[in-house]
C-alpha cells in the first residue's frame, strides 16, 4: 500500500526491515511491492524503490539508517535490463512499462527505432507482455529491422541492400504462436509469414494465423496447398481447406471506425467504502484515456463492458428509439454484449 501511495519513508523502512527478497513477489492480496510502486502516478517512486533495492542488495550488512533518496545511486542499463528480464518472467506489466520508459533513449522518443528493435527481439523470445507494452509505447507491429540473416529464405531486402525481418516473422521462426496471433490481431502483415509456417509444418501457428484473420487470396491458398501436398502434410492441407477463420475478433485492418464512434462502453468503478460509479463513453473515447486509467489498486477496481466485436456486420440490428440509437443518423447502430 505504501508503494502504491508513494510514501517513500515507509517504503524504505519496509525494505530495510523486511529485506528485499519479497519485494518482487506477488502478495496474497495483489501485486508485488515493486509492481505497486510502478503503478504509482509519481514515476519517481518507482525509481526510488529500485535504487533502494540496489543499495540494500549491495550493502554487506543491514544499514542502521537509509541515505536520502537523492543520495542513492541509480541503476546502470545492464541492471535495468536484468530487472526487465525478471519483470517479463513474472508478467509484471506496470513494472515492464516503467523499465521500458527508463531504458528507451531520449533521442529515440520522436521516432523509435529502439522500440522496433526491442519489438522484434521480444517477439522472437515469445515475451508477449513485453510485446504488448512496446506496442502501447509506439512500436510498429509491421516494423522491419535489419538483421544478420546469412541468406535465410525468409529475409526481405531493404533499399540499402541489407536484410530485414519483422516481429511476426520472428515469432513464427521461433514458434511463438501466442505472440504471432497477437501481432496479426493488431494488424501485423508479412507476405511470407503463413508460407513460412506451412513450409515448417507449424500446425498450431498456421491454425492461429488463419483463425486470427490473416488475409489469404485464393491464389495464395492454392500455392500453400501445393507446398503442403509436396510435403505430404495432411494436417496443414486440412487447415488450409477448412479453416476460414471464425471472426472471433475484429483485427486492426477490419475495424469499422463508425462503430467505434457509436458503440458505448460502460465503465464501473467499485470501491471498498463507497458506492460504485458508472461512466458510459464511446470506444473511441475510452481508448483516448491515459494508460493508468486501466490500472487497479488496493482499494478499487474497474469493470468494463465492451462491444463484443466492432466489425461491420452483414446486417445491422436497428434499434431506433432505444438507448444508444442513432435516430437521425444515416449510420445504423448495433447493440452488442
Amino acid at each position: 500500500m505504501a508503494a502504491f501511495s508513494g510514501q517513500v519513508p515507509v517504503i524504505q523502512l519496509a525494505l530495510q526491515k523486511g529485506g528485499t527478497l519479497s519485494s518482487k513477489k506477488k502478495t496474497a492480496k495483489g501485486p508485488s511491492p515493486l509492481e505497486a510502486a510502478a503503478r504509482c502516478q509519481d514515476p519517481d517512486i518507482f525509481n526510488i524503490f529500485l535504487k533502494t533495492l540496489k543499495y540494500l542488495d549491495d550493502s554487506e550488512s543491514l544499514p542502521n539508517k537509509m541515505p536520502k533518496p537523492e543520495d542513492l545511486s541509480g541503476l546502470t542499463d545492464d541492471e535495468l535490463e536484468k530487472e526487465l528480464k525478471e519483470a517479463v518472467s513474472g508478467e509484471q506489466i506496470s513494472t515492464i512499462r516503467r523499465l521500458v520508459e527508463m531504458l528507451q533513449p531520449e533521442e529515440d522518443r520522436a521516432r523509435d527505432p529502439w522500440l522496433d528493435q526491442r519489438m522484434v527481439r521480444a517477439a522472437a523470445g515469445g515475451d508477449l507482455c513485453l510485446v504488448q507494452v512496446l506496442k502501447s509505447r509506439g512500436a510498429d507491429v509491421n516494423c522491419k529491422v535489419q538483421e544478420e540473416t546469412r541468406g535465410r529464405p525468409d529475409a526481405q531486402f531493404n533499399r540499402a541492400g541489407g536484410q530485414t525481418t519483422t516481429p511476426l516473422m520472428q515469432a513464427i521462426l521461433n514458434d511463438m504462436v501466442h505472440v504471432a496471433e497477437f501481432l496479426v490481431i493488431h494488424g501485423a502483415e508479412d507476405d511470407e509469414a503463413l508460407r513460412t509456417a506451412v513450409d515448417r509444418k507449424q500446425h498450431n501457428t498456421i491454425r492461429a494465423l488463419l483463425h486470427a484473420g490473416t488475409p489469404v487470396t485464393e491464389a495464395a491458398r492454392q500455392q500453400l496447398i501445393e507446398i503442403a501436398s509436396a510435403k505430404k502434410d495432411s494436417t496443414t492441407l486440412m487447415l488450409l481447406k477448412l479453416e476460414k477463420g471464425t471472426g472471433k475478433l475484429a483485427t486492426y485492418n477490419n475495424l469499422h471506425r463508425d462503430v467505434d464512434k457509436l458503440f458505448e462502453a460502460t465503465v464501473v468503478d467499485f470501491y471498498e467504502k463507497k458506492p460504485p460509479t458508472f461512466e458510459e463513453l464511446t470506444v473511441d473515447a475510452l481508448m483516448q484515456k491515459r494508460e493508468n486509467y486501466f490500472e487497479r489498486n488496493e482499494t478499487s477496481f474497474k469493470w468494463f463492458h465492451l462491444p463484443a466485436n466492432n466489425q461491420l456486420p452483414r446486417s445491422w440490428i436497428r434499434s431506433d428509439g432505444r438507448r444508444g440509437s442513432m435516430k437521425e443518423s444515416s449510420v445504423p447502430h448495433m447493440h452488442a454484449s
